[in-house]
């Protein structure tokens, strides 16, 4: 797989990886030894099938491949491209040099040829699914299957969710989300906040179930001194206006660029916020409190990130954010680790060591929380954070409805959150033939 070189990739906003060849496929399959226990496939929050389908890449019989993939993941040309393999089944592959799973199903999904679908025979039962994004599509494409007719509630104007509003375009474009769900056999209908222009109560009264995967869109802001000054945004901001109001194209939504620039977080979603700023022509540096060790993102994105000039402070920690109206400057102090009495390693501040950062404009990478359904009428159970309680069926404390997805479970993978609506689609169609169990914690609710 051919990465463009550095001085391209900041230029645009084009795919940066090309898929695979034949050859490079083949020479990448190869790799993998067949393991009998497949820790692959147990990492795999989705079950798809890895070790039979890069048997099948191996024998080039890629359209088999892509059947086995499909069975279990209706996107893997999404997958593919974003799924955080490195958090799931590259991880569990026991090599010293992982084979690059991911890789391999994107060039599966590219090269294999899908079935002619077979004729679904439709009931009459309709479902209404709350949120376009992984979880919610994922559940929507299982359920159709099965012959349901279902309805996608969506408060954004297109489909995808943190998906299509998280993921930089050089790494997922939007041509890519818009054909794989296209796929997906229901009724969308955008613009619809659920609370606001719709309520539950109305949506029981018309669907025989209800599945809330609304996400969890809404930032977490630190408690900081200073937080409230100008040229302070949320790497939300950043990335939906870049995603859906194509910022780096169109004059009038223009992002106007700093000259100091400072991201704040660790994850997969703070490092790319800070490689779009570089694609935007920002000098930006990365604070985060903990190691590298601790970064959730992915180690090959960290390793393009260094390549594009992103500069790292690690083991930092922002105590004050300063400066008049707008942002001027960051108090910050390095963190050391010490050993409790108890043996816990623990971070606390190096004394007399702190200093001052020039920033101009910070952009904040620090979390999202579940995105509240802000519906007065609800009698949903939830958690003090907005996470909607529900039992291992995915059941809420409301009969019929059910919940997945960050919403819920807290998953942050997308294949965690695909997996949900697969889950989801399956205790669903159980419940509507009255053969889902009784909860076996009758203390959920």
């Amino acid at each position: 797989m051919t990465l463009l070189q550095v001085a391209q990739r900041l230029k645009h906003f084009d795919e940066e990886e090309r898929t695979y060849t034949k050859e490079e496929a083949l020479k990448e399959a190869n790799r993998c030894e067949q393991c009998k226990d497949a820790p692959c496939e147990n990492g795999c929050p989705l079950q798809v099938p890895i070790k039979t389908f890069i048997k099948a890449v191996q024998d080039e019989q890629f359209d088999r491949a892509l059947q086995l993939i499909k069975k279990q993941n209706p996107f893997p040309k999404i997958c593919g491209r974003a799924c955080e393999v490195h958090r799931d089944c590259v991880k569990a592959c026991k090599l010293k040099h992982p084979v690059q799973i991911g890789k391999l199903e994107r060039f599966v999904a590219e090269h294999g040829k899908n079935l002619s679908p077979e004729k679904i025979k439709k009931n009459k039962k309709k479902i209404a699914i709350v949120g376009a994004g992984p979880s919610g599509l994922s559940c929507a494409s299982f359920l159709s299957q099965k012959g349901y007719n279902i309805t996608v509630f969506e408060a954004l104007p297109c489909k995808g969710g943190r998906l299509a509003l998280r993921t930089p375009l050089y790494k997922l474009p939007r041509g890519i989300i818009d054909e794989e769900f296209k796929s997906v056999q229901a009724n969308f209908r955008h613009s619809v906040a659920i609370g606001k222009t719709l309520h539950i109560k109305e949506l029981q009264k018309g669907y025989d179930a209800i599945l809330l995967a609304s996400g969890a869109g809404a930032p977490v802001i630190p408690s900081i001194e200073g937080v409230e000054k100008g040229n302070i945004f949320t790497a939300h901001d950043l990335l939906m206006r870049i995603n859906h109001m194509n910022a780096h194209q169109v004059t009038e939504h223009q992002i106007p660029i700093g000259e100091k620039i400072v991201v704040w977080g660790g994850s997969e979603t703070a490092v790319e916020t800070a490689r779009t700023l570089r694609r935007l022509g920002g000098e930006v540096t990365l604070i985060f409190e903990h190691d590298h060790h601790q970064m959730t993102a992915n180690p090959e994105t960290l390793r393009k990130a260094k390549e594009e000039g992103l500069h790292f402070l690690l083991l930092t920690q922002i105590q004050k954010i300063k400066g008049g109206k707008d942002i001027e400057s960051l108090e910050c102090v390095p963190l050391m680790s010490q050993m409790t009495p108890s043996g816990e390693a623990v971070l606390t501040p190096m004394e007399d060591s702190e200093f001052t950062l020039l920033c101009d404009q910070l952009y904040l990478a620090t979390g999202q929380h579940s995105t509240p359904l802000m519906d007065p009428e609800t009698r949903l159970r939830q958690t003090r954070t907005g996470k909607i309680l529900v039992d291992e069926h995915l059941r809420t404390s409301e009969e019929g409805v059910f919940a997945g997805g960050e919403v819920s479970t807290g998953t942050s993978t997308l294949a965690g959150a695909m997996a949900d609506g697969k889950k989801a689609a399956e205790k669903i169609d159980l419940w509507m033939h009255k053969k889902l169990q009784n909860s076996d914690d009758e203390k959920t609710f």
